[in-house]
């Protein structure tokens, strides 16, 4: 049995508040890491979207964007978990060029039907809501 004496608790105490607000800021940098992903992804998908609309080149360009951004999302997916194993390198521009190539393939919903309008308003929720998380 092990007895603590008060300077003892008093530490105990201060390594849990640490703790606390290191998983805490560890929590608000992800969900800024998600709120400036999907800001990227939705700007990409909308731009895309509205330039495939506009030019009428979802069959042509479109398809072209579409199978490079797909095949550049598994690539980067691949890419992201060997940075992520290497250790002490950054995500962020994996992650930026993931989110880029992302609204690239997002886009081509537009081709299908769905208007851009629907596709930036869900995009701009879901980035405000893990814009307001990272903020509280």
């Amino acid at each position: 049995m092990r007895y603590y004496h008060n300077s003892d608790s008093s530490a105990i105490a201060e390594q849990v508040v640490v703790d606390k607000t290191v998983k805490t800021s560890l929590l608000a940098r992800s969900f800024v890491y998600m709120f400036l992903g999907l800001l990227i992804t939705g700007a990409v998908a909308l731009g895309l979207g509205y330039l495939f609309q506009a030019t009428n080149t979802m069959n042509t360009v479109g398809t072209a964007v579409l199978i490079i951004c797909s095949i550049g999302v598994i690539i980067m997916s691949f890419v992201n978990s060997l940075v992520l194993l290497k250790g002490n390198h950054s995500l962020v521009v994996p992650c930026i060029i993931y989110a880029l190539l992302m609204g690239g393939l997002l886009s081509g919903f537009v081709g299908v039907g769905i208007s851009p309008e629907l596709l930036s308003t869900a995009f701009l929720i879901s980035a405000g809501v893990f814009g307001l998380m990272a903020l509280i």
